[in-house]
């Protein structure tokens, strides 16, 4: 099974940016689904440069803004924009073999 990316795997990155954000009813319902679910706290541990390894990023709120200056939050925006460039290149990859196939 791939995920919209075109990756192969079921593990499910949490970000948890304050302690009382969890991912709550959600969890048991990706667990279900068979999704492993690696859950870290942004303030604490290591955010990965690179979202290869995961299906889904779920980053959860909190009271601070893109525009504090806080740091763990410029390492997530990071994590974004890699996850959002592989997207947009699966999605470049996936729409020229569409258009190669309905000619």
């Amino acid at each position: 099974m791939h995920d919209i990316c075109g990756y192969m795997m079921k593990k499910i990155l949490s970000i948890q940016n304050i302690r009382c954000e969890t991912l709550g009813t959600l969890k048991p319902l990706l667990e279900s689904d068979g999704y492993l679910i690696e859950e870290i706290n942004a303030q604490t541990d290591i955010i990965p440069k690179r979202s290869n390894e995961f299906a889904a990023i779920i980053i959860l709120g909190g009271p601070m803004a893109v525009y504090d200056g806080v740091d763990y939050l410029e390492e997530e925006q990071e994590l974004i924009r890699d996850r959002l460039v592989k997207c947009y290149r699966h999605a470049r990859r996936s729409k020229g073999s569409i258009q190669r196939y309905k000619r």
